[in-house]
This record gives structure tokens, sequence and C-alpha cells, in this order.
């Protein structure tokens, strides 16, 4: 099924928020190891079968879980983006292929893009507009 303008925005957008997903989810990770790294001198420390042991064992299993998840999160942000770019890549005006790129897959804000790409932000959102109606995407999953 074909979307419409808002849901391609909305398609397009969802590539920017798999990274942010990504990103907390490797903050979250870090932040894991940290609490093992200060554990393992209480570990070193607690006789055999202590509480140390316990939760050291229960922050690594918490570190894979997250880094399951993480996992599943860059490969749905690849497959986003991978049919993203062969989307935008189809487009015919080039023009229109630079402010989707910057705006969805680089996450650039419009003034930064009227600013690089020399012109106005209006102009660039009436080319984002062009661009969005001309753009053929599938729904997910599809």
């Amino acid at each position: 099924m074909m979307l419409d303008t808002g849901a391609k925005r909305l398609a397009l957008e969802a590539c920017r928020e798999e990274e942010r997903e990504a990103a907390c989810l490797e903050e979250a990770i870090r932040t894991w190891y940290d609490r093992a790294g200060r554990m393992t001198a209480v570990v070193r420390l607690a006789p055999a079968g202590g509480d140390g042991r316990r939760a050291m064992e229960d922050a690594l299993a918490q570190i894979d879980v997250l880094a399951e998840r993480l996992a599943a999160c860059r490969r749905r942000a690849l497959g986003r983006v991978l049919a993203a770019e062969g989307a935008i890549e189809a487009l015919a005006d080039p023009r229109g292929r630079e402010v989707l790129r910057r705006r969805y897959l680089m996450g650039q804000t419009w003034e930064r893009m009227a600013e690089e790409m020399h012109y106005s932000v209006m102009h660039l959102t009436r080319l984002h507009a062009r661009a969005l109606e001309e753009l053929v995407m599938d729904a997910p999953g599809e």
C-alpha cells in the first residue's frame, strides 16, 4: 500500500528515531558497564557466594539484554535507512533528494540546511513538500 505524504514523513522520521533509541541503549550499556566495574572490587573481597557476585551477575545479565535490544534496534534502523535511501534516490529532482537526505537521514535543521544550500527556509519547505509528494514509499513491512 502506498503511503500518503504524512505517513511518508513519519516513515522518514522513524530513521532518526531509531538512531535516538540506539543512542539511549548505548548509554544504558555504558552505565551498566560502569556499575559492573565498580562491583569488581566488591566481588574480589566478597566470600564465595556473597551478594557481590550476584549483583555482578545481574549487571552482566542486564548488559546482555540491552546489547540484544541494541542489535535489534540497529537492524531495524539499517532497514529503514536503506529503504529511505532507495526511495530518495529515485526522486527526479536532485534538490529534493538533498533536502530529504539532509532533513531525515542527517537530521539537519531547516536553518542549517538553508545556510548550507544557499536557499531560504521557505524555499526549502516548498522543495521538501514537492519531494515528499513525489516520493514513492510502501507501508513498512511490505
